[in-house]
């Protein structure tokens, strides 16, 4: 498969991803799911760059300095950024996981890590 997807999308099934990954499963569906992690793994870090270099521009110095929770100077520009950022599409190379092999008695997700994932399920 390859898929033209928002980076918002991406980041959204990261972790779902993440959560099927710890199941024990077969060798097969395994091996499936760490390529669609590793295929993620880039348009993620390249997203965590620019939410972080958007931080640095908008948010207040000292609270910047100080570390923990930070003010921003303008937060409408800021969520303008950020939002830009999440619009960005990038192509995603992978096979679909398929439907039947969720069926498993090590498998619990719930509806929403489903719906995170529904993209990445044939």
């Amino acid at each position: 498969m390859k898929v033209k997807v928002k980076i918002e999308k991406v980041v959204g099934s990261t972790e779902a991803l993440r959560e099927l990954a710890r199941a024990q499963v077969g060798a097969i569906l395994a091996f499936r799911i760490a390529r669609l992690l590793h295929a993620l793994e880039e348009p993620v870090a390249a997203f965590e760059a620019g939410r972080k270099k958007a931080v640095e521009q908008y948010a207040n110095a000292e609270d910047l300095a100080k570390g923990g929770s930070v003010r921003l100077r303008d937060p409408e520009l800021f969520q303008k950024a950020l939002r830009d950022l999440l619009d960005v599409e990038v192509e995603i190379s992978g096979e679909k996981i398929p439907e039947g092999s969720l069926i498993h008695p090590e498998i619990r997700l719930s509806a929403g890590t489903v719906l995170m994932l529904e993209w990445l399920i044939e």
